[in-house]
C-alpha cells in the first residue's frame, strides 16, 4: 500500500519565525521601515540560558518600524498557535496604539494582511 504525503508548507501551520519574517518583508516592500525586536536577551553558553537585556521593557512586540513617508511608528506582536499575549504585551500595544501609532497582534500572514487591509483599504500592497 502506497501513501501519499503533502509537503508541509508554511500556510499548514507557520511559526512565530515564518510570520515574523513574510510581515518584515511585506513592509520594508510597502514604505516603512522595520525590524525584529530582540526580545530574549544574550545566550550564556556556561549557564544554558537567556540572559535579560539590562534596559529591556518587557511586553515590547515582535516587530517595531515607522512608515517611511508618515514617520508613523508601528509595533506588530506575533502569537503563533495557542500562544496569547501576556500582560506586559497587551500594554505595549495599548500605549502604542493610544498614541495614534500602529499596534497590531497576528497569529500567520494571512491574518496581517487581513487587519492591515481594513486598517488601510485604500492602500497598494506588494505582497
Amino acid at each position: 500500500m502506497t501513501r501519499s504525503y503533502r509537503k508541509k508548507t508554511y500556510e499548514d501551520n507557520p511559526t512565530a519565525n515564518e510570520t515574523t519574517k513574510r510581515v518584515i518583508e511585506f513592509l520594508l516592500a510597502n514604505g516603512y521601515h522595520a525590524w525584529r525586536n530582540n526580545t530574549y536577551g544574550i545566550w550564556d553558553e556556561k549557564a544554558k540560558k537567556y540572559l535579560p537585556l539590562q534596559y529591556q521593557q518587557r511586553g515590547v512586540a515582535d516587530i517595531l518600524g515607522f512608515s517611511l513617508q508618515e514617520g508613523r511608528f508601528l509595533a506588530i506582536e506575533i502569537k503563533a498557535g495557542e500562544d496569547i499575549l501576556s500582560k506586559e504585551q497587551i500594554e505595549f500595544l495599548g500605549v502604542v496604539h493610544s498614541s495614534n501609532a500602529i499596534a497590531m497582534m497576528v497569529h500567520d500572514f494571512s491574518d496581517f494582511l487581513k487587519k492591515w487591509e481594513r486598517r488601510f483599504p485604500n492602500a497598494k500592497a506588494e505582497q
